[in-house]
């Protein structure tokens, strides 16, 4: 009417915005949720140069998820520090 550009102008009929939002979020899953990791630069190039394949989006996925030998230390001693905290009681 006044010249105003709507978002629903710019797209195709049919095609929403989170139609188009969400095949991205998904391919960059790993990368998402790897942000905390040591090796977030590995995840995210191999996220985005191999994710393609399938194979890569799982292996990019496998380091983003993966729990460094430091925190297995950690998460083992605060486990085993409880459990004695407790038969102690």
């Amino acid at each position: 009417m006044l010249g105003v550009l709507l978002l629903a102008d710019v797209f195709e009929p049919g095609i929403s915005f989170p139609g188009i939002l969400l095949p991205f979020v998904c391919y960059l899953m790993p990368t998402i949720i790897g942000r905390d990791q040591q090796n977030i630069r590995t995840i995210f190039l191999l996220n985005l140069l191999l994710g393609w394949t399938i194979i890569g989006w799982f292996f990019a996925l496998h380091l983003a998820l993966k729990v460094s030998f430091a925190d297995r230390e950690a998460i083992a001693s605060h486990r085993l520090g409880r459990h004695r905290n407790n038969s102690l009681s």
